[in-house]
């Protein structure tokens, strides 16, 4: 596998990857859902490209989504750590655990039970997980399925005149 962060994806390609419209991406990105990306915005006019990372950090937020799931701001702050976890560890980190507790209206975000060193508190009223690999793998897939279909990008190359050229059409250096 390539490293998480050493590829880089256009907004359009992450959408069309993901069934994402770029209504839904832009409202995360207002409603600050995004800020735990390391990706700088590309600034007014210019694309945002994402890391792989961050790819799946949508594709969990996307899943979520799907299912009609409203988190808090920090499951959504939690899903690059989640996808880059997943990424260096992928036999050990399966899950991402949301834990409900009240009275105290508490919500606990974690990894699957067997790679934390401590046990749950016990006592929540609701939990439920998402499984990693069958979110990552499908979405990687539909990734790569993607890059493959988007036109290759010609490179320009301004190559310099000639001095017949030059003479030819009157330039004066100097």
């Amino acid at each position: 596998m390539t490293a998480p962060d050493a590829r880089f994806h256009t907004s359009p390609v992450v959408c069309a990857a993901l069934q994402l419209s770029p209504g839904t991406l832009n409202n995360w990105s207002a409603r600050g859902l995004l800020v735990a990306f390391s990706t700088p915005s590309g600034g007014r006019g210019r694309k945002r490209s994402y890391s792989t990372t961050e790819f799946l950090a949508l594709a969990l937020m996307k899943a979520a989504s799907d299912f009609g799931i409203s988190l808090s701001p920090e499951f959504y702050s939690f899903a690059p750590q989640a996808a880059r976890a997943w990424f260096e560890h992928p036999e050990a980190v399966t899950q991402v655990v949301i834990r409900h507790y009240l009275p105290e209206r508490r919500t606990v975000i974690s990894y699957n039970d067997e790679v934390m060193k401590q046990p749950p508190t016990p006592g929540w009223i609701l939990s439920f997980c998402f499984e990693l690999r069958s979110i990552f793998e499908a979405a990687l897939s539909a990734l790569e399925a993607e890059t493959e279909r988007e036109p290759k990008r010609h490179a320009t190359v301004v190559a310099e005149p000639s001095t017949p050229l030059l003479k030819a059409i009157g330039h004066r250096s100097g």
